[in-house]
């Protein structure tokens, strides 16, 4: 039987090998190809709206996850008790995660090369005439506040449809 102080360590190095996962770049999936081509569609022409209204250029960050990165993002989030927010979401909800294999994704997060809050904000106020959420409105931010995530799009409803029947 594990006493407190070996529970604590385990915790800690559950969550430093979330770290570890979570934020490997070797991990990560930039590949526009891996999205689904109809959100792909939108999200490609709202991100270049957003980036000549705002003077920029934006690069993908992330486009497709493997459930196992889904979910160490997520463990990481819990373990922090949400003070360091990755995600939100398990799996089986993740618009980042298809359940139809490669090209099925309907999530990306993007970053700006320069002039972000302009970029951002445009995501926020636009994402829905593109059929779209900007995660610049999550938590419903005021005037120019932005979202706890900002560079993230995603096909609305998208949660749903991946959670399985």
């Amino acid at each position: 039987m594990l006493g407190g102080g070996a529970l604590a360590v385990a915790g800690t190095t559950a969550v430093a090998f979330a770290l570890f996962v979570g934020f490997s770049v070797g991990f990560r999936q930039d590949d526009l190809d891996a999205l689904d081509p109809a959100f792909r569609t939108r999200a490609v022409a709202l991100l270049d709206d957003a980036a000549r209204e705002a003077g920029t250029n934006w690069v993908a960050i992330e486009t497709a996850r493997y459930a196992w990165r889904q979910q160490a993002l997520y463990e990481v989030t819990r373990a922090s008790r949400h003070k360091l927010l990755l995600t939100k979401v398990p799996p089986s909800r993740a618009c980042h995660v298809s359940k139809v294999g490669w090209g099925g994704a309907r999530a990306v997060d993007v970053r700006p090369s320069g002039h972000d809050h302009a970029f951002y904000l445009y995501l926020r106020d636009h994402a829905k005439a593109h059929g779209l959420r900007s995660g610049a409105g999550f938590g419903k931010p005021r005037g120019d506040a932005l979202g706890w995530d900002p560079g993230h799009l995603e096909m609305p409803g998208c949660a749903r449809e991946q959670t399985p029947g």
